[in-house]
């Protein structure tokens, strides 16, 4: 897998969207280079998967505020 050329590994990078469990731990381990790794879950914020500083821990929660047209209405059943 390609990442764009500026792509700043120095910087942590967040994983967010939908995708089976596989995808997911592919996209953490390639993002190895970064500084830290987190995956985004509605309920929670930003949760840290992986790190290399001490700045921030595994399992940690980074809290995100998301602008309002950023959120997707969630989905209801047919009737």
């Amino acid at each position: 897998m390609q990442f764009p050329a500026g792509v700043q590994w120095e910087q942590g990078v967040e994983i967010e969207g939908r995708g089976p469990i596989w995808l997911y731990g592919y996209l953490v381990h390639e993002c190895h280079p970064a500084t830290w790794v987190g995956c985004y879950d509605t309920r929670l914020g930003i949760v840290v998967v992986s790190t290399h500083t001490r700045a921030v821990a595994v399992g940690q929660v980074l809290a995100i505020d998301l602008p309002p047209e950023a959120i997707l209405p969630a989905k209801t059943p047919a009737n």
